[in-house]
């Protein structure tokens, strides 16, 4: 399991697309939370509304990383009747 955890963790940094979601989540707070002198549950909602869109992308990028028939070979465990044989 650790090796499968590796293996992603290094597929998602070598790929990179964490970074697009993760850029224009930051972008958006930045211009949502300028004006530090208005009421704050409109700037409340709207980042809760960026980090909604954002963290579904960046759901949808890193579960689409590797294809289907790399994804049946990556998680294809051995069975514990065949260890040793």
């Amino acid at each position: 399991m650790i090796a499968l955890i590796r293996y992603t963790f290094a597929t998602v940094l070598h790929t990179q697309r964490y970074l697009a979601p993760l850029l224009l989540f930051t972008g958006l707070l930045g211009v949502l939370t300028v004006d530090g002198g208005g009421p704050l549950p409109p700037a409340y909602a709207s980042s809760a509304g960026a980090l909604f869109v954002c963290s579904t992308w960046l759901t949808m990028a890193l579960m689409s990383l590797d294809a289907p028939s790399q994804r049946a070979v990556v998680s294809r465990q051995p069975s514990a009747g065949s260890v040793g044989r």
